[in-house]
């Protein structure tokens, strides 16, 4: 089967899509990062990203200009700055809804 990818997010910033041909495949596109995930990889990722306590992070380290996470490999770490850890929580945000919406109009399944 051809890949049929659908828009889950796409702005200056970044884009993210969805393929229901490639193992259901979510492909994150934002700044110096293109990460392919499975949906729960998608949503672990986006837990993590919100959990980040960017404020408290900043306000105790103010010399530091990034924030440093954690990715699902213990040995490798994205770095963010302030806005730019914001602006991926909307892009998350954003194309979770969407995805979730996708899902419920074209699949008829309301997991996650």
């Amino acid at each position: 089967m051809l890949c049929s990818a659908y828009i889950l997010y796409k702005g200056a910033k970044g884009s993210v899509y969805y393929c229901n041909h490639c193992g259901a495949k979510i492909a994150l596109m934002y700044g110096n990062l293109s990460i392919s995930f499975e949906e729960s990889e998608f949503i672990e990722f986006m837990e993590r990203i919100h959990s980040s306590r960017i404020e408290a992070y900043f306000e105790e380290h103010p010399a530091e200009l990034k924030i440093h996470i954690r990715s699902q490999l213990d040995t490798l770490f994205y770095s963010f700055t302030y806005t730019e850890i914001q602006e991926l929580r909307v892009i998350l945000d954003e194309s979770y809804l969407k995805l979730k919406i996708n899902k419920m109009l074209y699949h008829g399944s309301q997991d996650n």
